[in-house]
């Protein structure tokens, strides 16, 4: 069989490549199939380059990159409606929003940039954070982690027309609905918002925007939080007509909720908005008896403004293990100068000093003793011989090296050795400081006995948190821990890990995988009237239902399967005179990953001890 060409197709092609357009397929992405090319046909009809009555993507490509004229009022004629923007369209028909990938995208033309979050370098940050948040697309990415977890602001896309189904977000972050995430802005609503799920690797989420379609749109990114999971990232944000396996939101948002906070008691938990007014502390306007306080989760409201003592993004870690957000002023001698609005003018000697921290970003980063960390080299060892302001010196086999100070990252003294926490409270502020001490009430402020730094009041707005070290309280992350794996597969489950909470409901929470037994040696002898607190859930995108089974000595107090997804579970157990406590994780059915439990902020109480306390006074 000879196969004969149809002539006006083959006259077309020919056309077609005697302007240097590619030949389209009967499928490829043209004005024939796809409403934003359909659009710029109509708009713009000389764009036509082969005078076909379609408009190829090569054509729509070359269109896109020339600057969009808008058509001048005529004279005695109604006003001619603006022409629209023309979003880059890939091969596969998805219209792009932003893939972030040029340096500045944050500054393109047309976008709303506020606050100082969205303003940090892209390739540093993707640098930061890459090995934190798995697969990306291109070279980099769009991150607010950035020196500091105190910068916030909002970034806005120009507006755009809703030409397909869904919106697709590539991101990830803090799950801090109202504060952290993506918003679409249609007129004056947010018509769907999405969050991470406090976990830095990247998800697609789908906002279904089907009953919107031809309507303008805003994208808008937020980062409105302080403190732990403060950060937003985003790959890229693309809209398309098929939303594949990402997490699909199809509805409005909920109405903004009361500003969450949470204070545990030794009677119970209390949810409602935290503060400090005339030496108390209050829930919800309610006070709270202040021996009966353990665990404070302080939220404020997000402003323009920065808050009251908010740190700059250097700081230094005590061989404590306490951070203080300062600014390095210098040495002298064998002693380092720091200024904070928190702590004022001080100077620290060597020994008391873990780590000097030129730019506080990752406290997971590498820091071995005796070394000079640099933004994008490799570290140099030595012993530090100045700081000054634009560089700071090391003595190494090499000699004395100056590095510019923009890329000194930190240098470490000696490794942390936290004290023992019983015995102290536990602050920890805004952007992630931290300071150990006694602590009690005073007006609108909370005021903490540090052993250096003295009597300290801070105002409540800079607290992220205050965790209470009572007598008669274990907290089980301040304990010994022995784990035994029992493997129901060839390969044993991952170590259990004590993992940051959401900023509202618990502070930290352990991470358990099934098969393994986890064991306490508590130090609070109950002598029988002891209680055993916290909460207790599936780990996040669990498949398999957990059998948990928890033991005073070698006695069970709870004995329960969990449903994989369920809402967390309070746990007040009785504890008898015990000096062991056990948590065994299984399977309750079938093998099925990923699977595992989240024990939050778990502690015990020795009731007889804590009820013969004597309750703090207040300080004038």
């Amino acid at each position: 069989m000879i196969f004969r060409p149809n002539k006006p197709a083959l006259a077309l092609a020919l056309a077609a490549l005697a302007l240097g357009l590619p030949v389209r397929a009967a499928d490829e992405v043209s004005s024939a199939n796809h409403p934003v090319l359909k659009r710029a046909l109509a708009e713009h009809p000389t764009a036509d380059a082969d005078a076909n009555g379609t408009l190829s993507l090569a054509e729509y490509g070359i269109l896109q990159k020339k600057p969009l004229v808008q058509p001048p009022a005529e004279k005695d004629k109604p006003p001619v409606a603006p022409l629209l923007p023309l979003l880059p369209v890939l091969s596969n028909g998805e219209v792009v929003v932003s893939e972030f990938e040029e340096p500045n995208s944050y500054k393109a033309a047309g976008w709303i940039n506020e606050g100082t979050a969205f303003q940090g370098d892209l390739a540093q940050g993707t640098r930061l954070m890459r090995r934190r948040v798995g697969p990306f697309h291109g070279a980099v990415f769009l991150t607010t982690h950035g020196k500091s977890e105190s910068e916030i602001g909002r970034l806005v896309s120009p507006p755009f027309r809703l030409e397909l189904d869904f919106i697709v977000v590539t991101m990830s972050g803090g799950r801090i609905p109202q504060r952290v995430g993506v918003n679409l802005w249609i007129g004056d609503e947010i018509v769907r918002s999405a969050t991470g799920n406090n976990d830095d690797n990247f998800e697609t989420v789908a906002l279904d925007v089907r009953e919107f379609r031809g309507r303008m749109a805003r994208v808008e990114l937020l980062d409105q939080h302080r403190g732990i999971w403060g950060h937003l990232n985003v790959d890229r944000i693309v809209l398309t007509t098929n939303s594949g396996e990402a997490r699909r939101i199809d509805s409005r948002p909920p109405p903004p909720a009361t500003l969450p906070g949470l204070a545990l008691t030794t009677t119970g938990r209390q949810a409602g908005p935290l503060a400090v007014t005339g030496g108390q502390l209050t829930s919800a306007k309610t006070p709270l008896v202040a021996g009966t306080i353990l665990l404070a989760l302080n939220a404020q409201e997000s402003s323009a403004e920065p808050a009251p003592n908010t740190p700059p993004p250097s700081a230094v870690q005590l061989i404590s293990g306490e951070i203080w957000h300062a600014q390095i002023v210098g040495l002298e001698g064998k002693a380092l100068l720091i200024n904070s609005p928190l702590i004022g003018p001080r100077k620290l000697p060597f020994e008391s000093l873990a780590s000097i921290e030129f730019q506080y970003a990752d406290p997971y980063a590498p820091r071995e003793p005796g070394h000079l960390y640099r933004t994008g080299a490799e570290p140099i060892p030595g012993t530090l011989v100045w700081v000054r302001d634009k560089d700071i010196a090391v003595n190494c086999p090499l000699g004395v090296i100056p590095v510019d100070r923009l890329a000194v990252e930190r240098y470490v003294l000696a490794t942390p050795k936290p004290a023992e926490p019983s015995g102290a409270d536990v602050v920890g502020l805004v952007g992630g400081g931290l300071l150990r001490g006694k602590t009690a009430f005073a007006g609108n402020q909370i005021v903490v006995t540090h052993a250096i730094l003295g009597e300290l009041k801070l105002d409540w707005q800079t607290v992220a948190y205050l965790r209470r070290a009572a007598p008669g309280v274990d907290w089980l992350e301040d304990l010994a821990m022995t784990v035994e794996e029992r493997p129901a597969l060839s390969l044993p489950p991952p170590m259990p890990q004590w993992i940051e909470g959401d900023v509202d409901s618990h502070l930290r929470a352990l991470r358990i995988m099934p098969e393994s037994v986890v064991r306490f040696a508590l130090k609070t002898k109950a002598g029988g009237k002891g209680r055993v607190r916290a909460e207790i859930t599936t780990v996040r995108g669990c498949r398999a239902a957990m059998k948990v089974t928890i033991l005073a000595g070698d006695t069970a107090i709870w004995n329960q399967t969990i449903p994989a997804g369920g809402a967390p579970v309070p746990l007040s157990l009785e504890l008898s005179a015990a000096t062991q406590l056990t948590i065994k994780v299984e399977f309750a059915g079938p093998l099925s990953f990923p699977s595992g439990i989240e024990l939050r902020d778990p502690l015990v109480m020795n009731l007889t001890q804590l009820a013969t306390q004597t309750q703090p006074t207040q300080p004038d």
